[in-house]
């Protein structure tokens, strides 16, 4: 199953089926195009927090609170940014176990779907004699 981020929500295709069959009483608008929404204000409240602390004094009443409240947007907005690095990660190595299904089928292997496998890094390489490109993920399974 490919799963992929949207408004803070990780979709799955029976998900998006639904969607698209609400397309049409809203107008050929995406439902999920309303859900990220609130999502992108986020990072208007975090410039609109910021801009209120620079222009208040620090002996006031409220800068604390101002402060509470930035620190917490900064902190929502790094979960969800972590969130979809995730779902990048999972639909990248469903990606790679689909292209090496058939490989995996006939040597028997499983699948390299695992929910504590974790992408590092991935590398790209070519040899300059030819214009194919060598590409090479870097994984970790945490136990």
């Amino acid at each position: 199953m490919v799963v992929w981020w949207c408004g803070g929500v990780v979709w799955c295709a029976r998900d998006q089926l639904y969607l698209r069959e609400k397309r049409d009483a809203y107008n050929g608008i995406d439902m999920s195009a309303f859900l990220m929404n609130p999502i992108k204000r986020l990072s208007r409240y975090d410039a609109l927090l910021r801009e209120l602390q620079r222009s208040t004094p620090p002996e006031h009443a409220e800068a604390g609170t101002i402060e509470a409240a930035l620190g917490r947007i900064r902190s929502i907005i790094d979960q969800l940014t972590e969130a979809r690095r995730a779902v990048d990660t999972t639909n990248s190595l469903a990606a790679l176990n689909a292209s090496m299904q058939s490989e995996s089928d006939a040597s028997g292997g499983g699948s390299l779907l695992q929910p504590e496998r974790k992408l590092v890094r991935t590398y790209s390489a070519s040899d300059r004699s030819s214009p194919a490109s060598i590409g090479l993920s870097v994984w970790c399974d945490v136990m």
